[in-house]
């Protein structure tokens, strides 16, 4: 079985480009001040979901560190449990790491669920048959997700 750990939502890597204040479920969140855990997306993580953003009023699926939606900017937007199946849409390697836990050489692919949103994920080092394209699942273990060949 063939796996890939998910680093984290694409817009987390780089908080330049997050919203300074997000509105979820009608409530401010400061990105810059919220710790990781205490993310939604990582709390539905800890409950076994996988997690990903919507429009209250045209139920439009939004990008991952979206603050509101393009359609409606007065709406409130909410998160909702993913199916957790989706496509690779494209794979690095990179031969040097920046962390002591994350040995170099690692590969990391773009995931698109199905749902919509794409997301970033490390892939184990046995896995070199996923490529762009290849179908993957995701599942959840101690609070870690990680996509596994379809």
């Amino acid at each position: 079985m063939e796996v890939a750990s998910i680093i984290m939502p694409l817009y987390y890597s780089d908080r330049s480009h997050a919203c300074e204040i997000c509105q979820v479920g009608g409530k401010g969140m400061s990105m810059d001040n919220l710790p990781v855990r205490d993310h939604p997306f990582y709390q539905g993580l800890h409950r076994g979901h996988l997690l990903y953003l919507r429009c209250d009023v045209c139920d439009r699926v939004l990008a991952y560190g979206a603050c509101q939606c393009s359609r409606c900017p007065e709406s409130t937007i909410r998160w909702e449990s993913s199916a957790g199946l989706g496509r690779v849409r494209g794979r690095v390697t990179y031969h040097r790491s920046h962390r002591d836990d994350l040995p170099a050489p690692y590969d990391v692919v773009v995931v698109q669920l199905d749902e919509g949103p794409r997301l970033l994920g490390r892939m184990s080092a046995n896995a070199e048959s996923v490529k762009a394209g290849a179908r993957v699942r995701a599942q959840i273990h101690n609070d870690e997700l990680v996509f596994v060949a379809e």
